[in-house]
């Protein structure tokens, strides 16, 4: 006796995310052409009238007297969303034994929607409860 030999019949099935990097390891990528598809040369009327178009697509900052300062703000948003099925309900069980139950990251969508409209304002609007570094201090360190 020698150890255990794994054979195509006792090996486990490669996972999703095995199988995807898998494929993306033997794709070989191909550069596409021109499109043919051209934007409107014009934009709507209303467009004007979207906060994601004032501002060359940024946030104005303003000084104390709220008067426009020099600096424009991006923002993006980077987020996954995870269909909220049986595994995440019991990820959340897990998750909520010994903490906070709010907290965790699988929760409910109504209340991880909630969660994050409160995060973004009150990273926007200076609330205490989000610390927000500039990059500039960020990379600084």
């Amino acid at each position: 006796g020698g150890g255990d030999v794994i054979t195509p019949r006792n090996k486990r099935p490669p996972s999703k995310a095995q199988a995807i990097k898998r494929a993306l390891t033997r794709t070989e990528a191909i550069q596409l052409g021109p499109s043919s598809s051209r934007l409107p040369d014009d934009s709507p009327a209303e467009r004007k009238y979207c906060v994601f178009y004032q501002d060359h697509g940024g946030f104005q900052s303003t000084d104390e007297a709220n008067l426009p300062s020099q600096e424009l703000y991006y923002v993006g948003i980077i987020d996954i969303f995870t269909k909220y099925d049986l595994t995440k309900k019991v990820e959340h069980v897990f998750k909520s034994i010994g903490n906070d139950k709010t907290k965790i990251s699988a929760v409910h969508p109504r209340l991880y929607g909630t969660r994050f409209v409160k995060f973004m304002r009150d990273a926007i609007s200076g609330g205490n409860s989000v610390k927000v570094t500039p990059i500039a201090a960020a990379t600084a360190e």
